[in-house]
């Protein structure tokens, strides 16, 4: 981390009884972060590099970056370690930043502007990949009346997967003690707000939030001609993401021009590329970990009907729901 809304703090304390971001102020500083989460078995260094904000603080806030500088040195410290480096970006400043710094992966998609063909071209030459995270699509297609994007098609299409994954997500696959909460949640986003302020939080610029859809598009066609690779994740800090949920992530990136195909690979084997971890994973090959899904459809006939029946970990099955299939 190095800057970021001061009231995550104080929501930290509240939530967590002390401080989720200890900013580093110095070279000294940058290597004991990194040796502390090394030290706690992390297989990633993650940047939090952006510019300004989604919510909170004013319009015209400019949060502080890490340096050129300080991205190579914490690159080389994670070398050194046989880590990796992922960044999160929302806006392009900090997306370029990464590029710049060679970071293995970036997450989430930009909401002010796309990435260009440029940006593309440099990200495949300091191969660095891109995990969209498309379900913080919906989450960001907060009603605001005639604020933002509303009448944009990619606002209308992650306001119609708000509907149509996430409250059924919600309803059926939340613990009863949280369900209300979430489904909450999904109200205040669904319900038209034209000022809108994210509680405890502050002020939403529709704009920028509505931006992540309005851009994807572009950022996704320029990805494609230059071969950026993509990989498929979900976000955990929306309240409307949940992790193994895909629905999101393969519906709309079978909209922005993939094929069944190309998302099975960039599920499996391409996201085991991004994090260096194909020679035991993401492929059923002799000498790797018997990390396995069975599925009953074919998934390059419909991916969207990709439902696991039996998972099996190094081996070991874990869940089996009894349904009848066919190997």
């Amino acid at each position: 981390m190095w800057d970021v809304n001061p009231m995550v703090n104080k929501l930290a304390e509240m939530i967590f009884g002390g401080k989720i971001i200890d900013f580093p102020k110095n070279r000294e500083d940058i290597k004991r972060h990194v040796d502390e989460v090394v030290a706690w078995g992390a297989h990633s260094i993650k940047l939090y590099l952006e510019d300004k904000p989604l919510y909170g603080g004013k319009a015209d806030t400019v949060y502080n970056m890490f340096t050129d500088e300080q991205i190579q040195y914490i690159r080389n410290l994670a070398n050194d370690y046989g880590k990796i480096v992922e960044s999160h970006a929302m806006f392009i400043r900090g997306a370029r930043k990464a590029i710049h710094g060679k970071v293995d992966s970036i997450a989430h998609l930009t909401v002010d502007e796309s990435y260009s063909k440029k940006d593309a071209e440099k990200m495949v030459q300091n191969n660095v990949a891109l995990v969209p995270t498309l379900g913080i699509g919906s989450y960001l297609a907060m009603n605001c009346g005639s604020k933002g994007f509303p009448e944009h098609p990619e606002y209308k299409f992650f306001r119609g997967m708000l509907e149509k994954y996430v409250k059924p997500t919600m309803e059926s696959a939340t613990i009863p003690q949280l369900r209300k909460s979430y489904l909450g949640f999904y109200d205040f986003i669904w319900t038209e707000i034209e000022d809108r302020k994210m509680p405890s939080v502050g002020t939403v610029y529709p704009d920028r939030c509505h931006g992540f859809g309005v851009y994807a598009q572009e950022s996704f066609d320029n990805f494609r001609e230059a071969g950026v690779k993509v990989g498929v994740g979900t976000d955990g800090g929306t309240g409307t993401c949940f992790a193994g949920a895909f629905d999101i992530e393969f519906e709309g990136l079978l909209r922005y021009g993939y094929s069944p195909k190309e998302i099975v690979r960039m599920v499996t084997l391409g996201n085991m590329e991004i994090l260096k971890t194909d020679n035991q994973l993401g492929s059923i090959t002799e000498g790797k970990l018997a990390d396995m899904v069975i599925i009953q459809e074919n998934p390059f006939d419909n991916i969207l009907a990709m439902t696991p029946i039996k998972v099996f970990k190094a081996g070991r099955c874990y869940i089996d729901t009894k349904e009848s299939y066919h190997v």
